[in-house]
């Protein structure tokens, strides 16, 4: 039984009568009057991602060439976000690289990254500038379009009193 620490019952889940008039001062979790009361707030499960790793080397599926093979650096290699098809292309390449040659075959490894903080980047800033300067190019643009459809007008003026002088003189 949880005591208030007024000395007084607090009427809720202690089962005491609430006579000191004020909020509930009880500190037990299951009483959710409680003025100092505060949720527990539960973190959010931890993000994993998967890569798959033999020799030192990370796979990596499809580059521009659309062939697949190791890199050397984890910033080229195909991270999966689930385990299962992390796992599958783990078996397919075992099976591959034991099949290749005589001796043992190297041992193919899946690589487990727990991603324990989470930073959120503000990009207001960045995106405004990009805007603007995207702005600036599309004015930039029309203003050049308009400046060449003047000039075509221009040329197909001159043209046309060209094609009329032509004609008078005839």
């Amino acid at each position: 039984m949880a005591f208030c620490n007024n000395n007084a019952g607090c009427g809720h889940s202690c089962g005491r009568q609430d006579d000191h008039g004020g909020d509930c001062d009880c500190y037990e979790s299951d009483c959710k009057s409680s003025s100092r009361y505060v949720r527990p707030v539960p973190l959010p499960p931890p993000v994993t991602f998967y890569a798959v790793r033999c020799a030192g080397k990370y796979y990596h599926t499809y580059s521009r060439c659309n062939n697949s093979g190791w890199r050397d650096k984890l910033e080229d290699a195909k991270v999966w976000t689930r385990k299962g098809p992390a796992q599958g292309m783990v078996t397919r390449l075992s099976d591959q690289l034991v099949h290749k040659g005589p001796g043992p075959a190297p041992k193919v490894e899946l690589v487990e990254f727990i991603v324990a903080e989470v930073r959120v980047i503000d990009q207001t800033t960045r995106v405004a500038e990009a805007r603007l300067r995207k702005d600036r190019e599309e004015a930039a643009h029309r203003a050049a379009a308009r400046e060449q459809e003047i000039t075509r007008a221009k040329d197909d003026v001159e043209r046309a009193l060209a094609r009329l002088r032509k004609a008078e003189a005839t």
